[in-house]
């Protein structure tokens, strides 16, 4: 399903197909605040109610408009989660502190003078220090990928009538209007 919202188009239509589905959806649905999403408030915090309210299709076309109307409830929050490329970095991730674990292993098998051993403060390997600060990094990377995963997953699923309503949130790559 294309809209004008995606493309772009003409200013000239007073509501778009888009908007009135939504519109009729939200009536239809039941949700308390989502039947008065054509007249949704867009106030700054602390202005007062003496501000110009600004409707959705006061917005321009696009990424303003598209927003906005995403932003006029909370069931339209719906965003990629990236599971893939999140599955994929941890994986890659694990690797590189693997590798960085091996050289570890191996610059201790192969030292020299126990003390270097015993005390961190008097270690003088400078390699042990290099992999150490190495190792410190691609695990704080690790866990913070490990976390942001864990996050993502916790999100609830779109209900199946936002999903039809937003077709082509999950197709998006970096614009709504096609590229010439």
């Amino acid at each position: 399903m294309t809209n004008d919202i995606e493309l772009g188009s003409s200013e000239t239509t007073a509501k778009s197909t888009f908007s009135r589905s939504v519109m009729t959806w939200a009536s239809s649905w039941r949700v308390p605040g989502a039947s008065s999403l054509k007249s949704q408030n867009y106030q700054a915090s602390g202005l007062g109610s003496h501000t110009e309210r600004i409707t959705i299709e006061d917005r321009r076309k696009g990424y303003p408009r598209f927003s906005a109307l995403m932003a006029g409830h909370s069931s339209f929050q719906i965003y990629r989660h990236f599971l893939d490329l999140r599955t994929r970095l941890l994986l890659l991730t694990q690797d590189e502190i693997v590798e960085l674990e091996e050289q570890l292993d191996h610059i201790d098998k192969t030292e020299k003078s126990p003390l270097f051993l015993a005390s961190r403060r008097d270690d003088r390997n400078s390699d042990r220090s290099v992999v150490t600060t190495k190792l410190r990094s691609a695990l704080s990377a690790y866990d913070e990928l490990l976390d942001g995963t864990q996050r993502s997953l916790k999100y609830e699923s779109p209900h199946d009538k936002i999903l039809r309503i937003f077709p082509t949130i999950h197709t998006f790559k970096s614009s709504l209007v096609p590229r010439r």
